[in-house]
């Protein structure tokens, strides 16, 4: 098995009021338009969502992982919370020479909290989790080894997804506020 396994935790100030800032990452496509290698694939019923994570590693790899997550907006207690959720379909987990397919588990936790102004601190935390078959290619490999290269590699796009989701979500507040202002 090739085990991925990575979670950042991040704190942030976001150019917007505590409401604002709430409203902006209440809409599950936004959230997810911010995830660098991950992609809204479907939307089911319920707020059920099944998320795709996509990477090339090493220049050799490629890594699929589906998600299937449900969305709670908690206003009362200035959260929100994605979380994983079972769905019906069934997702074969399987892999070739160079990759790796299968199903895994995604879940992230936003808290809101004023300081002032124009600006809302946001602990973030994000967590992504798939036991996948290895790639041909590397079945003759050491499971230490393997597991080792796969941690490094997780934990380095898991801080690039986090970081990533607090750069291009800053950067795309003022294009958002400009539609709503025209909207609204």
């Amino acid at each position: 098995m090739l085990k991925i396994n990575g979670t950042a935790r991040l704190s942030f100030t976001f150019p917007a009021d505590r409401k604002t800032t709430f409203i902006y990452f209440s809409d599950m496509h936004r959230l997810v338009s911010h995830l660098r290698y991950i992609d809204l694939v479907t939307e089911y019923p319920g707020q059920q969502y099944r998320l795709y994570y996509e990477s090339s590693e090493l220049n050799a790899y490629s890594i699929h992982v589906l998600c299937d997550v449900g969305i709670d907006i908690s206003d009362k207690y200035n959260s929100i919370r994605v979380y994983p959720v079972q769905r019906p379909e069934p997702t074969e987990n399987r892999a070739t020479m160079q990759s790796t397919y299968g199903l895994g588990f995604y879940s992230s936790e936003a808290h809101f909290f004023d300081v002032g102004g124009d600006q809302t601190r946001i602990e973030y935390k994000l967590s992504l989790h798939a036991d996948l078959p290895r790639p041909s290619s590397m079945r003759l490999m050491p499971h230490r080894v393997v597991d080792k290269i796969a941690q490094g590699i997780t934990n380095k796009r898991i801080r690039e997804i986090a970081e990533g989701f607090i750069t291009d979500s800053i950067a795309a507040i003022p294009v958002w506020r400009s539609q709503e202002f025209q909207v609204g």
